[in-house]
């Protein structure tokens, strides 16, 4: 072999330095290239493994629905209006005392999704057979919070529900992950009493608030009733005087719910809303629900500061049968100096604090162990910690 080499070389002369050279700058391009496909491939598989053995949190009592990795791209999620409402009357001879409370609270007449439906029918369908006076009894209970604005009932605005999700495999060369979700107009006075009555039936052990993780895609349309919020959990990440960090928000006095008054939370959490109705696309966005989360929370400007914004991870938050999505926002720029101090319409209402806690395994542990959290907030940091390859323990 080497005799062969060396009549190689005599028999090319100059041309065989040019060949190696050549070889190298072809080795040089393509070796690297190689390198850099196998380490994404073996980083892709790892966060898929990660991401999957954590499907079932039940020490949060938060099911994972879909997950991508290490995001959902543009076309592989479709949040579309189905063309139907589901709306609850607030009791008649109690509105005129609610719009002294609020001139400008919003009425509904009962409307289940179409005419052809009834609070009966509809019992009969999830196995409530007393459903109608089950409802009429927790939406007079809500309706005199909003009367007192009490446990957060301070205003009714309209929003969307979740009418049905499709998930979808296998989506062009990488496989990806996404789903497509169909919406429903609300609002929030029918939410919080859907929220009530969930309550009850889930401390009456109802199927629906402990179904079977396997069989949890198949039953949820049964229950689209109850599904009447869908909303972004994001942490920002940022720079702060610690270097790399995730910044927490504790929640105010006006936390919705009483339970969760200065329990800290992923940064903005936010409720998608006909605000986030894309009428260029004909689609609801994502992406403007964090744009005005990140403004009206924490008066951060989209254009100013050109986040790079990422949704991880569908999920049902079976405390309150909420769906949700996880998400992370990355800015360029040091917490303390650029967002801290920033003046926004909600954040005085919403949020109590802000707190930066380095982006290192140990910081995040021991802020998590320290520190009273909302459930779906401490899932959100472990399912974005999981695509940085950062562990965060759940409590039992």
């Amino acid at each position: 072999m080497a005799e062969w080499i060396e009549a190689l070389k005599l028999k090319l002369g100059i041309y065989w330095e040019i060949l190696l050279l050549f070889a190298g700058a072809i080795l040089g391009i393509i070796l690297p290239y190689i390198i850099n496909k196998i380490k994404s491939w073996s980083r892709r598989r790892f966060l898929k493994k990660t991401v999957r053995s954590m499907a079932g949190n039940e020490d949060l009592n938060i099911q994972t629905l879909c997950s991508a990795i290490p995001a959902f791209q543009y076309h592989t999620l479709s949040l579309h209006h189905s063309g139907r409402s589901f709306y609850l009357a607030f009791p008649y001879e109690l509105r005129q005392e609610v719009l002294k409370a609020d001139k400008d609270f919003e009425m509904h007449d009962d409307w289940f999704f179409d005419e052809s439906n009834t609070l009966a029918s509809i019992g009969d369908k999830i196995g409530i057979p007393d459903f109608t006076a089950l409802m009429n009894k927790h939406r007079y209970n809500v309706a005199h919070h909003f009367i007192n604005g009490t446990n957060g009932c301070k205003f009714n605005r309209p929003k969307y529900g979740v009418y049905s999700i499709r998930f979808l495999n296998g989506i062009g060369k990488e496989e990806e992950t996404g789903a497509k979700i169909e919406l429903y107009d609300t609002d929030y006075f029918t939410h919080r009493v859907m929220r009530s009555v969930y309550q009850e039936l889930k401390e009456n052990n109802h199927p629906m608030a402990s179904i079977p993780q396997g069989a949890i895609r198949d039953e949820l349309p049964k229950y689209n009733i109850f599904t009447t919020s869908i909303g972004i959990n994001m942490f920002l990440l940022m720079d702060s005087v610690h270097g790399e960090s995730v910044i927490f928000s504790r929640r105010s006095a006006n936390a919705a719910y009483q339970e969760n008054q200065f329990k800290y939370n992923s940064t903005i959490m936010e409720g998608l809303s006909q605000s986030d109705f894309d009428a260029h696309e004909k689609r609801v966005s994502l992406h403007l629900a964090a744009k005005r989360a990140l403004l009206e929370e924490l008066g951060i400007r989209y254009e100013f500061f050109n986040p790079k914004i990422q949704f991880h991870d569908i999920f049902l938050e079976r405390n309150y049968f909420e769906i949700g999505f996880t998400g992370s926002v990355e800015i360029d720029g040091v917490f303390e100096e650029a967002v801290r101090d920033l003046p926004a319409k909600d954040k005085e209402f919403e949020l109590d604090r802000l707190v930066p806690v380095p982006f290192t395994a140990q910081s995040l542990n021991k802020f998590v162990r320290q520190n009273k959290m909302y459930n779906q907030g401490l899932y959100t940091l472990k399912m974005i910690a999981a695509r940085h390859n950062i562990n965060v323990h759940i409590r039992k």
